[in-house]
């Protein structure tokens, strides 16, 4: 399964997929190439550490948002990508993205979702609603991208406890850990045969189901 990553910042979940494929736990999972959009990006020496081909494809490289996407896109074509990963990506990928990859891309994001997703909601903002809710509970999904932000169908989810004394820090730290292993676990189900479920959602509805050891 050749994957592509787009990401923006430090890489953490970049770094949990290729220290396990180097420690041979992703079995036929290969990352072929990287692309990030700023080239201060810690993810970018991550990438390079681990030998893996990356990019940067910055917004003012391109007369307009659309076009930039379609050169994500195409780059992640041109690869031979038969999947994508969205790794801590910090825009909104337009309908120009779709139209030059076809391919599944899958996003990893810090909330139990359809709770706390949407526009606006990455980084800290995403642990600050979920305590402003006062919910019990947050957790980690990983779903296909739509052009729906965030709504598209779930192949993945796992709790992590809100603990009292929480806040946003602390309680992001505890998810993130949550996303590695997560991460690693769906890329490898997918690898070993679950990617064939995918053709047939990514522009769909319906929930996918990823069985998890």
């Amino acid at each position: 399964m050749r994957l592509g990553v787009l990401v923006s910042g430090r890489g953490s979940n970049l770094e949990a997929v290729l220290d396990a494929r180097d420690h041979g736990r992703l079995g036929a999972v290969d990352p072929v190439l990287v692309v990030c959009n700023r080239p201060a990006a810690r993810a970018l020496q991550v990438a390079e550490e681990h030998d893996v081909p990356h990019r940067v494809l910055e917004r003012r490289q391109f007369g307009d948002p659309g076009a930039r996407d379609a050169a994500i896109g195409q780059a992640f074509r041109e690869a031979g990508c038969d999947l994508v990963l969205l790794a801590g990506y910090d825009q909104i990928l337009g309908p120009s993205y779709f139209a030059s990859y076809s391919g599944p891309t899958i996003n990893i994001h810090p909330s139990l979702l359809p709770r706390h997703g949407g526009s606006g909601m990455m980084g800290l903002a995403v642990h600050r609603s979920v305590l402003a809710a006062g919910d019990a509970e947050s957790g980690v999904s990983i779903h296909l991208v739509t052009p729906d932000v965030d709504g598209g169908p779930l192949l993945a989810q796992a709790p992590v406890q809100v603990r009292s004394g929480d806040d946003a820090e602390a309680l992001a730290r505890r998810v993130l850990a949550m996303e590695h292993r997560l991460l690693v676990d769906t890329l490898a189900n997918l690898a070993a045969g679950g990617l064939s479920d995918l053709a047939s959602a990514s522009m769909t509805d319906r929930s996918v189901t990823i069985d998890l050891e």
